[in-house]
């Protein structure tokens, strides 16, 4: 068995694809136009990924982030700590929402009308625990805090047009029990 050199030891394959061409590789008019399309800001050629960067702005691929990056590690668990500590301080601190005292009578009637048509206002109805004071700033306000209850108390399903409050002490009186 004589020696036979393996092709890869041939001094042809050693060359780079620019001697193999007379031309560099990056000069072709493919990559011309994926340039030109990116440059348009069409986003990546089909088939590949965008390339994501780092917080520090680097493309090298140790400053990627990834999930077994530090930085990506302690993001995630600050933000597992905000979320447990925020949720533990909204279910300690109850919130209600209830009329504006300075808010139009016009205002609080369509606020009335329009949360008694979401949810059951019973409890306003003559007979009902919260009928009195017979006024339309305690009937709204009952009616809007219902509304706000069955919504998931968000301060956003009580601004009713900037006439409601988000109050931390609980108005209930007498039988009427504000939820």
């Amino acid at each position: 068995m004589g020696s036979q050199e393996h092709p890869a030891s041939n001094a042809k394959c050693k060359q780079s694809p620019a001697s193999l061409t007379g031309r560099h590789p990056l000069d072709s008019t493919r990559t011309r136009r994926a340039s030109s399309h990116l440059y348009k800001g069409m986003g990546e050629p089909a088939g590949r990924a965008p390339r994501l960067i780092g917080l520090h702005g680097s493309s090298s691929s140790s400053s990627k982030m990834g999930a077994q990056s530090p930085a990506s590690l302690l993001l995630f668990s600050m933000g597992l700590v905000l979320l447990c500590f925020t949720s533990g301080v909204a279910d300690a601190q109850k919130t209600w929402c209830v009329a504006k005292p300075s808010a139009s009578n016009q205002v609080l009637l369509l606020n009335l009308n329009y949360a008694c048509s979401q949810v059951s206002c019973a409890v306003i109805q003559k007979g009902g625990p919260c009928y009195y004071p017979d006024n339309l700033v305690s009937r709204a306000a009952v009616a809007m805090n219902l509304y706000y209850a069955a919504n998931g108390r968000h301060p956003w399903n009580c601004y009713f047009n900037n006439s409601a409050l988000v109050v931390r002490s609980d108005p209930s009186y007498g039988s009427c029990t504000y939820y």
